[in-house]
């Protein structure tokens, strides 16, 4: 029995989680004073005591949990949660080098970054877009003060790249509806998209802005301008192996390419220039060393010489004189690569207890519910990292929650232990808010699959705890329950 990502994922997709040590301690801090429901006030002050990732993003969900709620005090939120996010951690969302094993902290890790999109740069961006429902002007302005992103370059023994593609999908919806005509007729607009988009060191960016070129709703000759530029831009970027493998490979290169030509030809626009700079960008970067396990990774090699064949035959309708790429030899040398440690045969303790709860069909209630109390007893063996452990056990608690538990008193008891666990796990929720939110959500987005009663015993269990965070994420679902239901209790 193997149990690798799809156990993860199964387990914690919807869930979301950040350090509560500091907010544990921190005082109430209200972020408007505004709100006319006494329910959103005290989410309000709850998101106040906890750290500015976690309180970013409870914001960002509050607003849309509060109809009622004048505008101003959702302009007023959603700026809070703006700042808020400058200060959170880490700065990009991540995105696991598809390689080995899938039940890897690295690949988890990227899993968790993607669902809930806590690190600084992604809460920035939700911000914006929520901006963008209640005042355009002042969505370009948040925009306008976000960093442009600059992925660093990375080695081989990267087993992640920054994720920076929410980046370019906001930037399209800023540039096409927060520019007046008038404003378009002068230029601003090109120019706004230009310094934003252009300034590009990494190749993970390059298809991302080739989406963006392609896909955004501007004039024929703003399109060129941009183009144009974009294609001196790519003269500049060297790049890395990991970066580019990701970028060429994770971002349907040819297919985003296919489609900036067929609408660079409907408006008459040259593609010569931009063709033949990707041309001798991928000619760098295919001449260059490569990562030994990327390259050696037969569907990874397929993928990229299905790529690169498509990039040539675009090519050659442009370049006459196109000397055709071809991916790398199979042979070396290459760069050795880190290898991500497969937690599934790193933990016996992992693998026993996942076994016993699938074959706990025979367990009587009070043998299951010993078995739940072995679990939440477990603490993390030497040589275990707390972001392993955190890992393994919170997916062994949602297994026994989901499997384990015999009657309401079982899942009490089970739910009890998986809270006690997330307000214990102070080094996983300080170190990375996205795997330990990641949990609770998803935690909470399966309660409600296991019937009503269930999920009120588990949002109790959250609200008798005396962590902020927990406190709030409990009061967020029972207000999703409520809109749904057409009710709102405070």
């Amino acid at each position: 029995m193997r149990h690798s990502l799809a156990v993860y994922a199964a387990g914690l997709i919807g869930v979301v989680l950040y350090p509560v040590r500091v907010c544990a301690q921190a005082p109430p801090q209200p972020v408007s004073g505004h709100a006319a429901d006494p329910g959103v006030a005290k989410y309000e002050e709850l998101a106040g005591a906890c750290p500015p990732g976690i309180a970013s993003d409870a914001l960002l969900r509050l607003v849309e949990l509060a109809p009622a709620e004048k505008a101003s005090w959702k302009l007023a939120a959603v700026r809070r949660a703006f700042d808020l996010a400058r200060s959170a951690e880490p700065r990009y969302s991540t995105r696991a080098v598809p390689v080995g094993f899938t039940d890897t902290v690295p690949a988890m890790s990227s899993i968790s970054s993607k669902a809930v999109q806590v690190d600084s740069l992604s809460l920035q961006l939700r911000a914006v877009r929520a901006m963008l429902a209640y005042d355009s002007a002042r969505s370009r302005d948040m925009f306008e003060s976000i960093l442009n992103p600059e992925p660093p370059a990375l080695t081989c023994k990267d087993l992640t790249v920054p994720d920076t593609r929410l980046y370019y999908e906001v930037l399209r919806a800023v540039g096409e509806r927060s520019f007046a005509p008038s404003e378009i007729q002068k230029g601003n607009q090109e120019a706004f998209l230009a310094n934003r988009a252009l300034q590009i060191t990494s190749p993970l960016q390059v298809f991302p802005v080739v989406g963006l070129l392609s896909e955004i709703r501007i004039s024929a000759p703003a399109r060129a301008q941009l183009v144009s530029a974009f294609a001196a831009a790519l003269a500049d970027i060297r790049g890395d192996d990991r970066s580019f493998v990701m970028g060429f490979l994770e971002d349907d290169s040819v297919g985003q390419l296919r489609t900036l030509v067929q609408r660079c030809q409907a408006s008459g626009i040259s593609l010569v220039a931009v063709v033949d700079a990707l041309a001798k960008f991928y000619a760098r970067q295919l001449a260059a060393k490569h990562c030994a396990d990327t390259a050696q990774s037969e569907a990874l090699q397929a993928r990229l010489s299905e790529a690169v064949e498509g990039f040539n035959r675009i090519a050659q309708n442009y370049l006459p004189n196109h000397a055709r790429l071809a991916a790398p030899p199979s042979g070396g040398p290459y760069d050795e690569p880190t290898v991500a440690t497969d937690l599934w045969q790193k933990s016996l303790d992992y693998r026993t207890y996942l076994k016993r709860i699938e074959k706990s069909d025979g367990l009587s209630r009070d043998e299951a519910e010993e078995l739940i109390h072995a679990i939440d007893s477990w603490s993390a063996p030497d040589g275990m990292g707390p972001r392993e452990f955190f890992i393994i056990k919170s997916i062994v608690l949602q297994r026994a929650l989901r499997d384990l538990t015999k009657d309401d008193h079982g899942y009490q008891v089970a739910s009890e232990a998986y809270v006690r666990f997330l307000d214990s796990s102070v080094d996983e929720r300080d170190g990375e808010a996205a795997v330990w939110l990641h949990s609770l959500l998803q935690t909470l987005k399966a309660t409600h699959r296991h019937g009503a009663g269930r999920a009120e015993i588990m949002i109790s269990a959250l609200e008798r705890s005396k962590n902020p965070a927990l406190n709030l994420y409990a009061g967020l679902d029972r207000r999703v329950t409520a809109l749904a239901a057409g009710k709102l209790n405070p």
